[in-house]
């Protein structure tokens, strides 16, 4: 069984039925996005779209990751559901972290000008905000932000914790008495208190 074969048994195993609620086109897509994905030879879609075996434009690629924001919102909802069915019998063990990857060209979505700490100077750079649970020793993305912001690493940072303080109330009846954990980025008085009131159930964002 190749990949191609495998990617479409597990796409219509656990996402047949979610899948079928949306044109053909969806399917197709995303098919072969995963399969670009999960490939160690690409790293980008331009990449993706290069490759003999990947039967997508990259223009196809683009609009598609771009555009359909109901489809990814509703893709989203669904993958969260199903994750958190393994945690309903126990706390879960939340970890925020954030990660900043250089970008060179300028129509990649979400390359910002961002403060590199590392080597205190500005880049092109995507911002993701990771939120996930630990599971049996394994990390479970739940939630991958882009922060998209110029300007100081100030205001990097307070978007970056509003993202996260608006997940932590989208999600709260879902990771009800779990624990936080971050870096030091995280643990400042505004995302403690906030996480405070969350966790009483006292949390309320407009």
């Amino acid at each position: 069984m190749n990949i191609l074969t495998s990617i479409r048994s597990f796409l219509k195993h656990d996402f047949g039925t979610f899948l079928g609620n949306f044109e053909g086109f969806y399917y197709k897509d995303l098919l072969t996005l995963v399969q670009g994905i999960v490939s160690k030879k690409h790293s980008s879609i331009s990449s993706m779209s290069k490759d003999a075996l990947i039967d997508s434009s990259h223009t196809t690629f683009t609009r598609f990751v771009n555009e359909h924001a109901s489809f990814w919102s509703e893709l989203d909802d669904e993958i969260s559901k199903r994750i958190f069915k393994d945690f309903k019998s126990k706390p879960m063990l939340l970890v925020v972290d954030d990660t900043q990857l250089p970008r060179s060209g300028k129509k990649i979505p979400f390359v910002t000008r961002a403060y590199d700490h590392c080597t205190n100077e500005f880049q092109n750079a995507q911002v993701i905000l990771t939120i996930g649970a630990i599971s049996n020793e394994t990390f479970l993305p739940l939630e991958m932000l882009f922060s998209n912001v110029g300007g100081t690493s100030t205001a990097q940072q307070l978007t970056k914790n509003d993202q996260l303080i608006q997940w932590l109330k989208d999600n709260s009846k879902e990771i009800k008495g779990s624990t936080l954990l971050g870096d030091s980025w995280f643990t400042h008085s505004y995302v403690v208190e906030a996480a405070v009131k969350w966790r009483e159930g006292k949390l309320r964002l407009p």
